[in-house]
């Protein structure tokens, strides 16, 4: 499977499945899961991000306002390893310090597949590299794969988890609607505000 393949990766934790072909991205995708953290059930929606430069000034726009963000390079391209520096620059940039950041190595079931050493397929990138970068800049770090759906499941709720730990926590503020984060109470607030708004206006 071809490029860095992040849209199947989020493709296999909402649908779990996978698409060996998957056109480009174009603009932005969408995705929604609700999972369960303790006694609470979050709802994720997940914003998926055109990677090409064509785009970056569509995708911007949604950095802002999201409290977590995956940086997803492929195993087996040096390359998209060595972009990573300039996607978390240009993700910190536009976005708060709350923001959590995981980086994912995708494509972790080449490594078990390649039998034939230096291809085009084998890894390029090792496990150590990418841990040493993701703690350089205090991000989670998974190797995950999107066809084989090995570790994907643990990367989305381990950057859950680390989020609602920060809000049990108080670490956030969570009257900032920038942050990206809507509790339950606020979300039916809104909609006592508004049932009594048009309540108001029918009068």
């Amino acid at each position: 499977y071809k490029l860095l393949a992040k849209s199947c990766f989020l493709l296999q934790f909402i649908d779990k499945r996978f698409k060996m072909t998957h056109d480009l991205t174009i603009g932005v995708e969408f995705g929604v899961k609700v999972v369960p953290i303790k006694d609470a059930k979050i709802k994720l929606q997940i914003w998926d991000t055109a990677g090409t430069e064509s785009f970056k000034s569509i995708t911007k726009g949604y950095y802002k306002g999201s409290i977590g963000a995956f940086l997803v390079y492929d195993i087996t391209s040096k390359e998209s390893f060595e972009h990573v520096k300039s996607w978390y620059e240009e993700l910190t940039e536009v976005t708060s310090s709350s923001m959590m950041i995981c980086l994912v190595g995708n494509k972790a079931d080449l490594d078990q597949e390649q039998a034939i050493p230096l291809t085009s397929l084998s890894r390029k990138v090792t496990k150590e590299e990418g841990e040493k970068l993701a703690n350089e800049y205090g991000m989670l770090f998974f190797e995950v794969s999107a066809k084989t759906g090995q570790d994907v499941d643990n990367a989305f709720i381990s950057m859950t988890q680390e989020i609602y730990r920060k809000i049990e926590a108080a670490e956030y503020d969570l009257t900032n609607e920038s942050l990206g984060i809507t509790p339950l109470n606020a979300m039916h607030l809104k909609d006592s505000l508004g049932h009594s708004r048009r309540k108001g206006c029918q009068c």
